[in-house]
């Protein structure tokens, strides 16, 4: 099984060993390596990881750029890196804008030691830029050892933080709040933050630790460790022991980041394919009336340049998305927006009508009490499922179904012509079995 850490700190080899003596006296910790390039690699190969992110972060805004042309030289695989942003940082888009075309995977930021809040309006261009470029940021979230209180990070200020800016991708660290658990199980569990699990296993309870795994849900959960301050194999060895299925930990060692950041193995010209599995009817109807982070959960999630409306600009960032069930191969995707969160939600609702089209149920429910849901919902996609499993039964004569529909014939035509592919499905049918195609209304 593939291992990413997705929360490493490794500096320049000429302060290397004068950065980890004064962050490990600070916080009274020792590090498990001599804070370089090197020692994490061999780290990671003693500990039987692929790879790891490096997380810097420029304490004083002068540092920014020297900071970002370091990691840029340094982003090469085992070890990648994302970049650094400050909030008196004077020209911030245009840096964003750099770090985003030098290739790294995204902004680590701290507020303690950059003295900031979550909405401190010096950071309200950040957080725009990054929505727009598609670039995650990682926050250190709660408590830090090395620093007295009081801090400036809650859970409820990231679950504030991702409502007020939509598209932007959130990484919360340290399971969304140092020594704040509790707040993270009432305010930012479910929402479309990514926790990471570094240096947090073995300061709450086990079992907590699972609960809010599973209550936010392990498709937004990410590995990662805080080395140096943590030994790599000791703290896998525990997170393994914990009581995740394979197909859990999967997710959360590799998966989900592979998604999010967009890795490959090395060597491997597509990504690892999922086991086949038969998808039935029954799974098909749970499937599409999941909430969006139900069936997000099933889905393998591709970002990728859009090429619809919004000009130049936008078409130079990733704020495309394909999601692809992972059972069937079923696909949809969304470029409409620059904003990745919300062609995310396009993309899962056009997802659920694919279902619709390309499963089929042998002996579908009759019409729902409750008439036809706003199609906007997953109880329509639910709908035309069963509509289009009616059509398959009658050989896609209109009549029959609409009455057992319980709508007027107009009314099914209307509803199938919404959607072109399923528009199109049904005509081709038609046309197989001799029947004229339908006309739109």
């Amino acid at each position: 099984m593939p291992i990413f850490d997705c929360h490493t700190h490794v500096f320049p080899d000429a302060i290397a060993q004068a950065a980890v003596t004064a962050i490990g006296k600070a916080a009274n910790l020792v590090p498990d390596y001599d804070g370089t390039r090197a020692g994490l690699i061999a780290r990671l190969h003693d500990a039987g990881y692929d790879a790891a992110l490096n997380c810097p972060v420029a304490t004083r805004p002068e540092q920014v750029r020297s900071i970002n042309d370091w990691a840029a030289g340094a982003n090469e695989w085992p070890m990648l890196c994302m970049g650094s942003i400050h909030p008196d940082f004077p020209q911030p888009v245009a840096e964003l804008e750099r770090l985003h075309s030098l290739g790294l995977l995204g902004v680590k930021l701290h507020p303690e030691y950059q003295r900031f809040t979550l909405d401190d309006p010096r950071m309200e261009p950040v957080w725009d830029t990054c929505a727009g470029l598609g670039l995650p940021i990682l926050v250190h979230a709660g408590e830090d050892v090395g620093l007295p209180a009081p801090y400036r990070t809650t859970p409820r200020a990231f679950a504030e933080l991702v409502a007020r800016v939509p598209g932007l991708t959130v990484i919360a660290a340290h399971l969304g709040g140092y020594r704040q658990w509790d707040e993270v199980e009432a305010c930012l569990a479910g929402t479309p933050v990514y926790l990471d699990t570094a240096y947090s296993l073995g300061d709450l309870p086990d079992e907590q630790f699972v609960r809010i795994v599973r209550a936010h849900g392990v498709h937004r959960v990410l590995y990662g460790t805080d080395a140096p301050w943590q030994n790599q194999r000791a703290y896998l060895d525990r997170f393994t022991a914990l009581p995740f299925t394979d197909r859990e930990r999967r997710w959360m060692l590799w998966d989900n980041a592979a998604e999010l950041f967009g890795l490959q193995l090395p060597g491997a010209s597509e990504p690892e394919p999922e086991p086949a599995e038969e998808l039935d009817w029954h799974d098909r109807d749970q499937a599409i009336v999941l909430d969006d982070d139900g069936l997000l959960a099933l889905c393998r999630v591709d970002t990728f340049r859009g090429t619809g409306r919004g000009g130049q600009k936008r078409n130079r960032t990733s704020s495309a998305i394909r999601v692809t069930h992972r059972a069937t191969g079923i696909a949809a995707s969304s470029d409409e927006t620059r904003s990745q969160h919300t062609n995310r939600t396009l993309a899962l609702r056009l997802l659920r009508w694919e279902l619709a089209l390309g499963v089929r149920c042998p002996s579908p429910p009759a019409a729902p009490a409750s008439g036809i849901p706003g199609w906007r919902t997953p109880g329509y996609a639910l709908w035309l499922a069963h509509a289009l499993d009616h059509l398959a039964l009658n050989d896609y004569q209109v009549g029959p179904v609409a009455r057992t529909l319980d709508v007027s014939t107009g009314t099914l035509v209307h509803e199938l012509a919404r959607h072109s592919r399923i528009w199109d499905a049904v005509n081709l049918a038609r046309t197989d079995r001799g029947l004229p195609p339908l006309t739109r209304r």
